[in-house]
């Protein structure tokens, strides 16, 4: 059987991101701040940390774009800065950003985003506010009564975001985060299954110890496969691409040369590096292990944003006029999930981040021995689209046996 990769991402906000049509590239300024944001969010979240990690940066920057769209001052400032949003364009390179993953679709090959908002059905918004929303983000305003009932709007919410994605993503928003002065939810769903580009035969799979920092993990199952990857090293790094379907998006292994070496190689890695990795890459013949794993890990991100810089959207000075004409709103939170499972049929992966808003108030050719990748000690990785190198999702596996 050929190996499957699949991918869910939901988001949750009280305002909604989507993406747009038309031609996209890498050299795109809105693909190139979410790629900045994406591996700066990262390395906050893992800073100091020894355990698995794994995100849709993609579904936090659409869910916070939609609610951007209705930032205004300061609060704006703050999160264009931390986002890296190019403001001039945004909403339009999101729609055509949501396009383009549209064409990727094909036998083999499934990646889907859906968007919506949910709104306290008393509280006015702007026309423009919404229309620019459904516009650009396909995301249609739902009517809920927070108010009166709190806990039935939360299990709305995250029935959406469990249909989004495969139901793999349970229980987004957590008991108590959505109460009577929340006015509005803003979600971004998305899911991912793709076939490997080349099959990994459970034949090959093997039993081997992945070695962690402080621990040692035997038996864990690897799979393996020889042949040419796109590929480049450098002193500290090994970088493999393990393609899709017909090429259109890959899982990039950025693995350290040294058992020890993840917490280095996250100091140094950056947006630049990134793409000068995908640069340098070149065919070459690889022999590859790469570790079976699982893993599912919630996060609550305002204490991050806030320490990145986006510090005003969460406090009583916050200015979302754009939305509602008033002054009156704030972001209270912002959660996500997501879930991630690798093996010979591929990878299975879902998000689900959740903004809530209160009431404030409260090519090698010569014939070469193969290279060695052989992925026992902890990684990061990395699922992107092949043309415009967007990041997907991002991860580091620490700990081949965690589930959770």
């Amino acid at each position: 059987m050929e190996s499957l990769t699949k991918i869910f991402t939901t988001l949750l906000f009280f305002i909604w991101v989507n993406a747009s049509q038309a031609q996209i590239s890498a050299n795109n300024s809105t693909v190139k701040g979410n790629n900045q944001f994406a591996i700066e969010l990262y390395k906050q979240l893992t800073q100091g940390k020894q355990t698995n990690l794994f995100v849709s940066p993609y579904s936090i920057s659409s869910a916070l774009a939609m609610t951007y769209a209705g930032a205004k001052k300061t609060t704006a400032t703050e999160m264009a800065q931390v986002l890296h949003f190019a403001p001039d364009n945004l909403h339009k390179d999101y729609k055509t950003l949501a396009d383009h993953f549209k064409n990727i679709n094909r036998k083999g090959l499934e990646l889907k985003i859906a968007n919506a908002l949910w709104g306290e059905k008393t509280q006015r918004f702007l026309p423009t506010y919404l229309s620019l929303n459904q516009k650009y983000y396909q995301s249609k305003l739902e009517n809920l009564d927070f108010k009166k009932q709190p806990e039935q709007s939360r299990l709305i919410i995250n029935k959406w975001v469990e249909g989004k994605t495969n139901n793999k993503i349970k229980n987004l928003i957590p008991k108590g985060l959505i109460d009577q002065r929340t006015r509005l939810v803003l979600t971004n769903a998305i899911y991912f299954k793709g076939d490997w580009q080349y099959i990994f035969k459970k034949s090959q799979t093997r039993r081997m110890p992945f070695i962690a920092k402080n621990q040692r993990f035997p038996g864990i199952k690897f799979m393996g496969m020889q042949r040419r990857f796109r590929y480049t090293a450098n002193q500290q790094l090994q970088a493999i691409e393990i393609p899709y379907k017909d090429h259109k998006m890959s899982l990039m292994i950025l693995l350290p040369k040294g058992k020890d070496g993840l917490s280095a190689l996250e100091k140094q890695f950056d947006a630049a590096t990134y793409q000068k990795l995908i640069d340098q890459m070149r065919y070459t013949k690889v022999k590859l292990s790469l570790p079976k794993f699982k893993m599912t890990v919630s996060t609550k991100l305002k204490e991050t944003l806030q320490q990145l810089g986006m510090k005003t959207a969460f406090n009583n000075q916050a200015d979302f006029t754009g939305m509602t004409g008033t002054s009156d709103l704030k972001i209270s939170e912002v959660v996500h999930k997501a879930f991630v499972e690798v093996n010979e049929k591929g990878t299975e992966a879902a998000a689900a981040t959740a903004v809530i808003m209160r009431a404030k108030k409260a090519s090698v050719k010569h014939p070469t021995p193969p290279v060695i990748f052989k992925a026992d000690h902890p990684f990061m990785f990395i699922i992107k689209d092949n043309k415009t190198n967007s990041i997907l999702f991002i991860g580091k596996l620490e700990n081949p046996k965690a589930t959770s």
